[in-house]
């Protein structure tokens, strides 16, 4: 009896013990690589699946390859890829950039009309170039890294270093002891201002044309004019010394050569406009060629000459000396 009635309980417990056969089991299914659905039911789709990373269907459009260091579950990962699909929202080579942020879709035809980020063209016509366009802004020709202010290296690749990179580095503890570039200041005594301070060298702003020293202009934005800036202390122009004031040589115009009151030398100074023979109040009132000399309040233009020579007086005046002058060089016809 007790035979009889264990037989079917040990009948019915070997059934549950024998593996089943059914095919239809998604542990059985294969992973179709270009379908984009997830065959196996593995939750990877297509090249995402490890199944496929070897498939020719996952072997296009992947120029930066960085998965293939990143897929850690298959161990000859070396020699498979995992391509950027560029329009289903997802950084499908695990490179982090995803569609038309990824390099690898520049060409594809679902990124067409955006801006091309690494051509130095405006490629859609809005007025921004590369990276200065918005289309750009996540895009991996874009993505630069963070400057680190102390450590020689430019991270960010702007071509400034540390400190130099003002706007990365212009909170940074250290930097903030050095010449701020663009206040009129010399912040660090060193008696150098701004674009004039080695500090600065590499500052946008101090990047401009050098001064031009005879165009009335501040070309180097630091405040001062032709002349009047440091920059222009060996231009022929503005030398307090070396022009003649006879020949009216070494000045550019519209510069004239003055002679210094006190002083043989001449000296560069805008040209006046006083005809001889006409009052005048200061040296550089008067016509290049002239001097204003006579009484305090009763000055008048008069041509200048050389003492001793004279040979270009007019007929019948001679070159005669002048206390205003006080010079032994120069006189004035009379």
């Amino acid at each position: 009896m007790k035979m009889r009635f264990l037989l079917p309980l040990f009948l019915v417990s070997l059934s549950f013990a024998i593996p089943s056969c059914d095919d239809s089991s998604s542990s059985s299914k294969k992973e179709v690589c270009d379908n984009q659905a997830d065959d196996d039911g593995d939750t990877y789709i297509d090249c995402d699946d490890q199944d496929c990373w070897s498939d020719a269907a996952c072997q296009q459009n992947n120029v930066n390859n960085t998965n293939n260091t990143n897929n850690t579950n298959n161990t000859n990962n070396t020699n498979n890829q995992n391509p950027e699909t560029c329009d289903n929202q997802a950084d499908d080579d695990r490179d982090g950039f995803a569609d038309c942020n990824d390099a690898d879709c520049v060409e594809d035809p679902a990124c067409e009309g955006r801006e091309i980020c690494n051509n130095e063209t405006d490629d859609d016509e809005d007025g921004f170039t590369d990276c200065e366009d918005q289309d750009c802004f996540e895009h991996q020709s874009c993505n630069y890294s963070p400057e680190v202010c102390n450590d020689g290296v430019d991270n960010d690749g702007d071509g400034l270093v540390d400190c130099n990179d003002f706007m990365d580095c212009m909170d940074y503890q250290d930097c903030l002891q050095g010449e701020i570039c663009d206040n009129r200041t010399d912040d660090d005594n060193d008696g150098l201002v701004d674009c004039e301070d080695d500090d600065c060298f590499g500052f946008p702003g101090c990047e401009l044309m050098p001064e031009v020293c005879d165009n009335q202009t501040d070309d180097d934005g630091d405040g001062l004019v032709d002349c009047e800036d440091d920059d222009c202390v060996d231009f022929p122009g503005c030398t307090t010394m070396g022009c003649d004031p006879l020949s009216q040589t070494g000045c550019v115009s519209p510069d004239a050569c003055y002679v210094d009151a006190q002083t043989p030398e001449g000296y560069c100074a805008p040209a006046g406009t006083t005809a001889t023979g006409s009052r005048c109040t200061a040296m550089t009132d008067c016509i290049p060629g002239d001097a204003c000399v006579g009484p305090q309040n009763n000055r008048v233009c008069r041509l200048l000459c050389l003492l001793g020579d004279g040979s270009n007086c007019p007929q019948g005046t001679t070159c005669q000396t002048s206390p205003t002058l006080a010079s032994t060089t120069y006189g004035v016809c009379r």
